[in-house]
């Protein structure tokens, strides 16, 4: 799991939470589960582009929502095509033996965000972001010597936004 939403995971008496609880699920998954955990740029660039993960992966860039694309610096998060490829290449090491391959789910989440915040700037930026995102992945597939399958979809439309609109003509 990569993204933000850290205060989630943080316990009610650590600064930056927003649990209402004291359980530390950052901890647990460690220590419980096994997993491996990134907090920042640096970690996350020490995974080498997915050579270097250990799964499980946890990784919590932002104490909340990482940034919208429009609004921050790659140097302080990794973007959404990032993280998917690193993704990408540690399932592909990690299944290279198994014969049931591997799902991966890439959510553009910020798309929405923009449409709710009637932010058209960022929500162009973001469908780019996806739209880079996706095409990578496209590739990913399309030079693997595994088949795969990319399903691209929508939850809703928000805030209005429209690429285009119609005019209708009064009939004669």
């Amino acid at each position: 799991m990569l993204g933000g939403g850290r205060c989630h995971f943080l316990p009610n008496t650590t600064d930056g939470s927003c649990r209402g609880d004291s359980r530390d699920l950052i901890s647990e998954a460690q220590k419980r589960f096994g997993f491996s955990y990134v907090d920042n740029r640096k970690s996350f660039d020490g995974l080498k582009k997915g050579k270097a993960v250990k799964l499980p992966l946890l990784g919590l860039f932002a104490p909340t929502d990482i940034p919208y694309d429009i609004d921050r610096k790659d140097a302080d998060y990794p973007s959404l095509e990032e993280m998917a490829e690193v993704a990408l290449k540690a399932l592909e090491i990690a299944t290279k033996d198994s014969k049931k391959g591997f799902f991966l789910m890439v959510e553009g989440s910020r798309i929405d965000h923009a449409g709710h915040g009637n932010d058209p700037a960022a929500q162009v930026h973001e469908v780019l972001a996806y739209d880079r995102t996706f095409k990578r992945v496209s590739d990913w597939i399309a030079s693997s010597k595994y088949p795969g399958v990319v399903v691209s979809t929508s939850d809703h439309e928000t805030g209005g936004l429209a690429a285009a609109r119609r005019r209708y003509l009064p009939r004669k």
